[in-house]
This record gives structure tokens, sequence and C-alpha cells, in this order.
């Protein structure tokens, strides 16, 4: 079963939790295809809104207290 993350669309990534490298501030910018929407994100967020280095990520990813998660009743998730 995937992780929330994984089924997390990218444009709810975008205003939410992946918008810059907590540790060093690098960004980069991207156009969804199917909006045209511009956004500077996490250099690190893979255009199929995966994290490049999930395993290895910083701790202020890996503790994010994603609203989401609360909705559901999951409450943080980590891995």
């Amino acid at each position: 079963m995937p992780n929330l993350c994984e089924t997390c669309p990218i444009a709810t990534k975008i205003d939410y939790c992946c918008s810059s490298d907590p540790k060093t501030g690098t960004t980069k910018e991207v156009r969804l295809r199917k909006t045209g929407y511009s956004a500077t994100v996490c250099d690190k967020l893979q255009s199929d809104g995966s994290c490049g280095i999930y395993y290895e990520r910083p701790e202020a990813c890996a503790s994010y207290a994603c609203e989401k998660a609360y909705e559901q009743g999951l409450g943080a998730q980590r891995e």
C-alpha cells in the first residue's frame, strides 16, 4: 500500500509542503502540464510528485505534520 505522500497530488505538495528544500532553501521552477500552473518548488521534488531523496530527506520533511494525514486519522507518517 502506498504511503500518503506518494498518493498526494503534486499541486497540493507545491502549496503545503514541498515549496523549497528546508536545509538549503534551494528551489526550481516547474509548470504543471494539466493546468499550466507554474510554481517554485523544492529542487528534490520529481516530476511525478515524489521526493528524489525520500529516504535521506531532511528532518524538517520527515517530521512535517501533514494536515491531510490528520484529516484521515492517520497521524504523522514517518517511514
